[in-house]
């Protein structure tokens, strides 16, 4: 055996697993494997919308069924699906301390409560009329869906990111109003359809968080290529007090920022480490589950200057990758914005074919019993 030859086909192997069952998402319902287990076991376990919660503890120890992983990393990517400031539409409610946008985590699993929210039922809708492909689970004992039917866009809407190996994606969220809106004109201009068109109704990221995107020029070229680096910025306003001092209101936090440990903890080195002399207090309020950072200045203090070094020493301002990377029939690929939508659309077509062949089927045996 030579070492060198066998370690190369190891690694291939092993990256390819990696890939295609663990880190990218599947086109047609933008979920990795754990994610669309979790979503199929409280399926199983009829927990839509409609009904009453039940342990997440109990949820997941029947995932595990599916998911050959420890139950420390199912039940973190269960709260994943139910946090508002990751999801833009989450796919999973949690009854409980589910974690928050300051960076707190989630309570153990024994603690809190889940089910399917209402777009989590979309995701999962006509499942049962053998409209999409099955296959065994890891012991051959169950069977499991390869992908969801997903009436919801979840491609478009939610964002979802993964780090394989030696490849990375990075989906961004975006509205369901603007997202419907280019499918619609999609289907009505199939063949002379572009991305400029698209364009036209979607008008870019929309992040559960806010935020502003200061620079938009690089906008089209992203959605034509399926790559872009956004440089996001938190909303501010700026307030005179009556004591000659400045406050500074930040309105909203960037995506995938934790509070206390992207904003608070660097304002706090700042000062203590750095010396930096221009802050009179800061401190954060939590209203509705959102976030408002207040910065009060010194009197005299160089707002422009102190704007701009909070940007670059804070995550006030950081910068959000668009990488569209899927799995597509078993590959890996780069899709545009364009390309996204085609393959939901042609998802969706199947599905609601193979449901309506379904529906045919169970007719025409009622007809001859």
């Amino acid at each position: 055996m030579n070492i060198n030859d066998k370690s190369k086909v190891d690694f291939l192997t092993y990256a390819n697993a990696v890939i295609k069952s663990r880190a990218i998402s599947s086109v047609e319902d933008n979920q990795k494997p754990v994610h669309r287990r979790i979503l199929w076991t409280l399926h199983e376990l009829k927990l839509d919308s409609t009904k009453k919660t039940k342990k997440c503890a109990n949820v997941i120890g029947a995932a595990m069924v599916y998911h050959p992983h420890g139950d420390t990393s199912i039940y973190d990517a269960l709260i994943r699906l139910s946090q508002w400031w990751k999801m833009r539409y989450p796919l999973v409610y949690v009854q409980g301390n589910s974690g928050n946008i300051i960076g707190d985590s989630a309570a153990a699993m024994r603690y809190t409560e889940c089910k399917l929210s209402k777009v989590g039922d979309l995701m999962l809708e006509d499942i049962d009329k053998n409209c999409v492909p099955f296959k065994p689970n890891y012991d051959e004992s169950e069977k499991e869906p390869c992908y969801l039917p997903s009436k919801f866009p979840n491609l478009l809407c939610n964002g979802n990111s993964g780090i394989a190996v030696g490849i990375s994606s990075s989906l961004l969220p975006h509205n369901y109003n603007e997202v419907a809106s280019a499918i619609e004109y999609y289907l009505d201009h199939v063949d002379e359809c572009t991305v400029d068109d698209l364009l036209k109704f979607i008008k870019g990221p929309d992040f559960p968080t806010g935020g502003k995107i200061i620079n938009g020029e690089i906008l089209r070229e992203a959605y034509t290529t399926g790559q872009g680096n956004f440089k996001l910025r938190s909303n501010y306003t700026i307030e005179k007090l009556t004591n000659g001092k400045t406050k500074l209101v930040f309105t909203d936090i960037p995506y995938m920022t934790e509070l206390e440990g992207g904003i608070i903890q660097p304002l706090k080195k700042l000062v203590l480490e750095e010396g930096v002399d221009v802050f009179d207090d800061f401190y954060y309020e939590i209203t509705n589950g959102r976030p408002q950072v207040y910065i009060i200045l010194t009197k005299g203090a160089d707002i422009p200057a102190t704007l701009d070094m909070l940007f670059t020493k804070t995550k006030l301002a950081t910068t959000i990758k668009m990488n569209n990377t899927v799995i597509v029939n078993g590959e890996p690929k780069i899709y545009n914005l364009k390309q996204m939508i085609a393959s939901y659309v042609n998802h969706r077509s199947k599905v609601i074919g193979a449901i309506a062949q379904a529906d045919l089927e169970k007719s025409a045996h009622k007809l001859t019993v």
